[in-house]
């Protein structure tokens, strides 16, 4: 198997889409509709990349990355953002909050297999 991803977006279809790449790929994952999910999976499952969308209602996709970065975890993973914005400023509010990447939406699979080389 391949790397374990947590997928976090409030829409379902947007995570379904990067769900069936990534286990094309070879890939486990896991969905998570918002942050109180997003962060129970990063503790339960130990993944390798988080892919965080950043407008999120309640908590935004920011400040999940903080609480993630915050966790006394044996192993921290990858964080990438996941937006339809994508401006210089946008990507610099990214990299403070703990992401390594920014990315725009749609994600392509270019993307993917960019971050986690098929197995």
């Amino acid at each position: 198997m391949g790397a374990r991803v947590v997928i976090v977006d409030d829409h379902r279809d947007v995570a379904v889409a990067v769900d069936y790449a990534l286990r094309a790929l070879g890939h486990e994952v896991i969905i998570a509709r918002d942050a109180e999910e997003a962060l129970r999976a990063v503790i339960q499952h130990n993944p390798d990349l988080v892919l965080i969308d950043l407008v999120m209602p309640i908590v935004d996709g920011w400040e999940l990355a903080r609480s993630i970065r915050a966790l006394d975890l044996s192993r921290q993973p990858r964080l990438v953002a996941v937006s339809g914005y994508a401006s210089r400023e946008d990507r610099e509010r990214s990299s403070a909050a703990g992401f390594e990447e920014h990315l725009a939406k749609p994600i392509g699979v270019a993307d993917l297999e960019r971050l986690l080389p098929a197995n």
